[in-house]
C-alpha cells in the first residue's frame, strides 16, 4: 500500500529538525494521545514541504496501529483525504480533521 523511500541523505524541516526524528515524533505524539505536539509536528512536516509524505505517514499510522480495531475508519480516512486533496492541496484543515 505504501512504499518505503531509502536515502542516505538527511532532509530539514523548516525550523531545522531531521525529517525522520520529526516523523518519529509524530507517531510518539499520535500514540501516545499527545494532541498538541502531534499537531506542532505535523504542522513543521506540512509546512516544511512534506505534505504527500504527512498523508502516506497517516495511512502507514493507520494500517500498523488502528486498521485491526477500527477497519471502518478506512472508508472515512479516504473520503476526507480525497475530499482536501479534491478541493486544495495546501488545505491545513486537513490536519485538523
Amino acid at each position: 500500500y505504501l512504499t518505503a523511500k531509502m536515502s542516505n541523505e538527511i532532509q530539514f524541516t523548516r525550523y531545522l529538525y531531521e525529517k525522520d526524528e520529526v516523523k518519529l515524533a509524530l507517531i510518539a505524539s499520535i500514540l501516545n494521545k499527545k494532541e498538541e505536539r502531534a499537531e506542532f509536528w505535523a504542522y513543521e512536516l506540512y509546512h516544511s514541504g512534506f505534505k504527500l509524505e504527512l498523508i502516506d505517514l497517516f495511512w502507514s499510522l493507520y494500517y500498523d496501529f488502528y486498521y485491526t480495531f477500527n477497519p471502518s475508519f478506512e472508508k472515512y480516512l479516504q473520503t476526507k483525504l480525497k475530499n482536501h486533496l479534491d478541493l486544495d492541496l495546501n488545505s491545513e484543515n486537513l490536519l485538523l480533521s
